[in-house]
């Protein structure tokens, strides 16, 4: 490209980004807050201090807050009815939560909010306490088959993706689903030290989750749920380990309903501008976090979509 177009665009580019920020500075809108529907360290919470410190490294917005909320539907419900109208504050939330809610029999699903942009996907792993006698899948499979009771899953809530991945592991070994025994807890806080204190033992988590006990010797990881392996994660897939199981998870940015068609616009506009930030491709890169952007309309149609799935996959495993 001549270099005279190459500027002209590149100012473009800058007076675009400007005018946006300058928007979002506007009084309407006001100091941004983060709500992340799980406790401190969980996979959505990381996902939300990255898009906070996103933003304030970028110079976006002023280092937003993150305020967690240790049970997911009680955040929920406040999001969707005490924060109504409001353009303050924004959820991160993502396949985890849309099933939380349908297991929880909330009376609300996410389209009941205001779809923003999808903003990563990751993989779920199987990891056991370094100590534990299943060395590989296979004996955890092995194992399964033969006594269920004897593998207890530890991950996040009912009806999230960890559970849905135990059940669909399960299912595809031709386990009983009324068999398997697994636990839940809000944002799989304390799941790996649950599964170190227990026989049988196995943690279903996030690989961002995961990742720092890996490194730590605390746990061996068994199986990711990519379809293919992950440049740079030395774990093995489920599929080339005989198992014919594949599981994404996304998280994304929703904003309160009622809020207006401006607002809306310019949270879009928000994370149009984060995305393309060298800091928030560095931060998905340190977290082995695959980008999906997804904005708009596109992205409510989107978790339409995903909410009608997951409500066929959790009846079909009789979750829901």
């Amino acid at each position: 490209m001549d270099r005279r177009l190459f500027l002209s665009a590149l100012a473009a580019g800058l007076t675009g980004l400007q005018a946006r920020r300058g928007a979002w500075a506007a009084p309407l809108v006001g100091p941004l807050r983060i709500l992340a529907p799980a406790p401190r360290g969980s996979g959505s919470d990381q996902t939300a201090r990255a898009f906070a410190d996103g933003l304030d490294i970028a110079g976006l917005v002023g280092m937003p807050d993150v305020v967690n909320e240790a049970n997911a539907l009680a955040g929920f419900d406040s999001f969707s009815e005490t924060d109504r109208g409001r353009a303050d504050i924004v959820m991160v939330a993502g396949l985890g939560m849309v099933g939380a809610l349908i297991v929880g029999r909330s009376r609300r699903d996410l389209g009941a909010v205001t779809p923003i942009a999808r903003l990563i996907t990751e993989y779920e792993a199987i990891a056991v306490p370094a100590a534990s006698p299943l060395r590989s899948l296979e004996a955890l499979v092995t194992t399964l088959t033969r006594d269920p009771a004897t593998v207890r899953w530890f991950g996040g809530v009912a009806g999230g993706t960890d559970h849905v991945l135990a059940a669909l592991v399960a299912k595809a070994a031709g386990v009983p689903l009324g068999r398997v025994v697994y636990h839940g807890t809000p944002g799989g806080m304390g799941s790996v030290e649950q599964a170190m204190a227990t026989d049988g033992g196995c943690v279903v988590a996030g690989w961002s989750e995961i990742e720092p006990q890996v490194a730590a010797g605390r746990l061996r990881p068994l199986a990711i749920s990519a379809a293919q392996r992950i440049p740079g994660v030395n774990v093995p897939t489920l599929i080339e380990q005989g198992i014919r199981v594949d599981l994404s998870m996304w998280r994304g940015l929703f904003a309160p309903p009622q809020i207006t068609e401006d607002e809306r616009r310019r949270l879009i506009a928000l994370t149009d501008d984060l995305v393309a930030t060298a800091g928030w491709k560095a931060k998905l890169f340190q977290r082995n976090w695959t980008s999906s952007y997804l904005s708009g309309e596109a992205f409510g149609v989107f978790v339409r979509d995903e909410t009608r799935r997951m409500r066929e996959t959790l009846g079909a495993l009789g979750l829901a």
